[in-house]
């Protein structure tokens, strides 16, 4: 939903027109707020310790554990 033929050739913005095609009036009007990045880099895959979490030979619950490690989604009574 980018404006891929902006003035500049550097220069990243969206496409107001077919966000507001896309969305309603309120989300179309948040989208088309939101900054872009300046800098445009490839996607990745960054999810690789997940994937292994479960090929583990381990139990259900320690698998289950783990992942929950790696995603921060302990529960704790911190606020």
């Amino acid at each position: 939903i980018l404006n891929c033929e902006s003035a500049q050739p550097n220069e990243r913005e969206w496409d107001v027109e077919l966000v507001c095609s896309m969305f309603n009036e309120d989300v179309a009007c948040n989208i088309n707020t939101m900054p872009l990045l300046e800098s445009v880099t490839e996607d990745s895959r960054c999810w690789w310790p997940d994937s292994r979490v479960w090929n583990l030979e381990v139990s259900p619950v320690v698998k289950n554990f783990l992942w929950r490690m790696l995603r921060d989604c302990l529960p704790t009574r911190s606020l």
